[in-house]
């Protein structure tokens, strides 16, 4: 006698078909927890995130290569101090020249700042960057989110202690109520001297999700016309504060920033032309 072999999805199938799976040991999945500061510079994300700069070509094979690490989308490689990604096609690998982006992303606005970074990024170009930020645009966050990489260690949460014109905001925002942002008034950090410094959990990027929207956005935006990656980058940055239209928010993230200004003299300002 012959038998027949039922997958358990199929069963599954043809008993939920016929109504008689109930919910009792249904497995749900969970849904993700989100968060969102009340105000503009409550709470910055801080990411690193690699984008291909220059195609190399098409080879064969990558043994001549130093691995630097693999991803999800191919491998990293290193040739002298150079990092080339490269992604497995059908019979070799195409090879792209890449860079490093430092994202800065406003928590509750989704304004977005980049700086491209040529070597491995180091606690030292974080630190520069912010110091820039700080003088050239005079906003300071109450917190910092970031993951937890080397560059944001000891160092690092130096110099946030060190920026003292955060706790200043934060006791502004402390009169006026934390609302959405309950770290500002946190008994925790009432004792800190600067900026509040928050790490996500470990292996868990999704509490930075923001920042790796942002820069899933940026690298499929960034122009491809053989243009320097820094100039590509200006464009792009401006195009996902000015023109694009958050879904969360459902506005401009430099309006809800506070930063909106006539589009030319933005354009004059990044040195952005538009045929």
């Amino acid at each position: 006698m012959m038998g027949y072999k039922v997958s358990k999805k199929g069963v599954w199938l043809t008993l939920s078909a016929a109504g008689l799976m109930g919910t009792k040991g249904r497995k749900y999945q969970k849904r993700h927890k989100s968060f969102c500061a009340e105000k503009p510079d409550d709470l910055w994300q801080i990411d690193f995130s690699l984008i291909e700069s220059e195609r190399i070509g098409f080879v064969k094979g990558i043994k001549g290569y130093e691995v630097e690490r693999r991803t999800g989308r191919g491998v990293v490689l290193r040739d002298g101090d150079e990092l080339i990604y490269a992604f497995e096609e059908a019979g070799g690998w195409e090879l792209w020249k890449c860079v490093w982006m430092i994202t800065i992303v406003d928590d509750r606005s989704r304004y977005v700042r980049c700086r491209v970074v040529r070597h491995n990024p180091r606690t030292d170009d974080v630190v520069e960057y912010l110091k820039e930020i700080f003088e050239r645009e005079g906003r300071v966050p109450c917190a910092i989110l970031t993951d937890n990489g080397s560059q944001f260690g000891k160092e690092f949460d130096r110099f946030l202690m060190g920026v003292y014109e955060g706790r200043r905001r934060r006791e502004e925002r402390m009169k006026e109520g934390a609302g959405k942002s309950p770290w500002i008034d946190d008994p925790r950090f009432r004792r800190e001297k600067g900026i509040i410094h928050l790490r996500t959990s470990i292996r868990h990027p999704e509490t930075v999700g923001k920042c790796e929207r942002t820069n899933g956005y940026i690298k499929m935006i960034v122009a491809d016309d053989g243009r320097e990656i820094e100039e590509r980058l200006r464009e792009a940055v401006f195009i996902a504060n000015y023109l694009r239209v958050s879904r969360t928010t459902g506005e401009v993230p430099a309006e809800v920033y506070g930063v909106k200004a006539d589009v030319r003299r933005v354009l004059d300002e990044f040195n952005i032309k538009i045929q």
